[in-house]
């Protein structure tokens, strides 16, 4: 499908921000991404401060080693729910990175998400899911999230959608915006409308 930011204000998303040079296995910025990475330097003239949560270590390791060398301060990690709200107490950040699903003490899922903003309603929060659920999706939209990536897209979309989120923009990779593209040709009269963005199937 097709479809750049024109076609979805206010809502980044995978395609539109970056060009993928397989030789060299590096990416190249588009002019867009650069525009919010000058925003962000100038809100935050230190490194923005990013709180990470995964219930895998080993995902935590990789996620840490991309925001750092993107320039971001990883303040703190948690491996679920309760360690989360509890390193939010103790340390600011700037925004949130957290995995949705993470099995253990506290809340989880959507019931995390409504804490989170409960708590600390200014947050921004992107989250890394695996979800296909075109209904989920667009309810973690509406719900304020400020960021969903997929845990199949590559890791450099971390920090966009971070730079995006602190930027007052939605960042949504491309795979899931499909599948809430898809959703709208599928089930015309129920059209998932999240808060940012005006949802429209180019091949309908």
């Amino acid at each position: 499908m097709g479809g750049g930011p024109g076609r979805f204000p206010g809502l980044l998303h995978a395609d539109s921000e970056l060009s993928y040079t397989s030789s060299r296995h590096r990416f190249a910025e588009s002019s867009l991404a650069t525009q919010v990475r000058r925003s962000i330097s100038e809100e935050f003239p230190v490194q923005p401060r990013i709180i990470i949560a995964d219930d895998h270590p080993v995902v935590l390791h990789g996620i840490r080693i991309v925001l750092e060398r993107h320039q971001m301060d990883v303040a703190g990690a948690a491996a679920d729910g309760a360690g989360l709200l509890q390193l939010l107490v103790q340390q600011p950040c700037h925004a949130v990175l957290t995995d949705l699903s993470m099995p253990g003490p506290g809340p989880d899922g959507p019931e995390l998400l409504a804490e989170l903003r409960q708590r600390h309603p200014d947050l921004p929060v992107v989250v890394l899911t695996g979800a296909r659920h075109p209904g989920l999706l667009d309810g973690l939209l509406r719900d304020g999230v400020h960021g969903l990536v997929d845990k199949s897209a590559d890791f450099a979309e971390l920090p966009q959608a971070l730079h995006a989120a602190m930027a007052g923009q939605v960042f949504v990779s491309d795979q899931l915006r499909r599948h809430l593209q898809a959703a709208i040709c599928c089930f015309p009269t129920h059209r998932p409308l999240c808060r940012h963005a005006n949802w429209k199937c180019c091949s309908c």
